[in-house]
């Protein structure tokens, strides 16, 4: 019979290849608090802009979902799809008539309202007061090009109410507004911004996402299309999106504001 000597077990060396760490360097984000609402103005067979309410030109009423909005006279005959421009938010739009109020329910407090002017085959000149905040008097844009700006208004009577000021009937030619609910006390200017003939789409002032954990994001909505989809995908939510305090998320509070995803409680 064949001697098995016992032979010692050889020593195992483990070789680790080192892994390449990338770091995303991102911009200082801010949570806000309150709810983000937008809205596009459009025609009634307009295709519906994904996660904006649509706004056709009717009389201020109930809308559904315990939202109420719209506009002090018909406007519907005023509302318009052009066909022209790839993004659909610009694309439409809803005529002025002189002397006509756009109004939106809302609790009394402080918001930082966007809004977009301008026509996408005309050349069209804009006059837009929101809460009686000057937004723009007399501003002429060619065919094509539009204004974009952002500023934070008070509401104290229930109601987020847009004007046209002394602009002639259906000159202004309002797209579409944001509405985003920030904490009392803050007040600002936000940036203005201008795309011009054939661009497709409207860079925003500030809202992108929320960086929180995947799990913890619901739905995201997002109206810049070059940046925010790498993130995570809009879902099918509603388009109003309630978002917890700073105090009860605790940590990566960092984030643009413009439409914030529902944070899981």
């Amino acid at each position: 019979m064949r001697n098995l000597r016992h032979r010692p077990a050889r020593s195992i060396r483990t070789v680790r290849t080192p892994r390449k760490l990338w770091v995303e360097v991102l911009e200082p984000r801010q949570l806000l608090v309150g709810d983000t609402y937008l809205v596009n103005f459009q025609n009634d067979e307009a295709t519906p802009v994904t996660h904006y309410l649509k706004d056709i030109g009717a009389v201020y009423g109930a809308r559904g979902s315990g939202l109420t909005y719209g506009w002090s006279t018909s406007h519907m005959d005023a509302s318009v799809e052009r066909s022209v421009n790839p993004d659909q938010r610009l694309d439409t739009l809803i005529q002025v008539k002189s002397g006509a109020l756009w109004e939106f329910a809302l609790p009394n407090g402080n918001y930082e309202v966007t809004a977009s002017v301008g026509d996408p085959t005309v050349a069209s000149t804009h006059t837009l007061n929101v809460e009686g905040v000057n937004y723009w008097n007399a501003n002429a844009l060619a065919a094509n090009v539009f204004n974009s700006k952002t500023l934070t208004v008070s509401v104290a009577d229930g109601r987020l109410t847009l004007d046209a000021g002394a602009a002639t009937n259906m000159a202004t030619r309002i797209n579409f507004v944001h509405i985003v609910g920030v904490p009392s006390g803050s007040v600002g200017h936000g940036p203005e911004r201008r795309a011009g003939p054939g661009e497709d789409r409207l860079r925003p002032h500030p809202i992108h996402s929320l960086i929180l954990p995947k799990e913890k994001v619901r739905s995201f909505s997002c109206w810049c299309r070059d940046c925010c989809t790498r993130r995570s995908r809009p879902s099918s939510d509603p388009v109003t999106h309630r978002r917890s305090s700073p105090q009860r998320e605790g940590a990566a509070l960092t984030a643009p504001r413009a439409s914030l995803g529902e944070v899981a409680r």
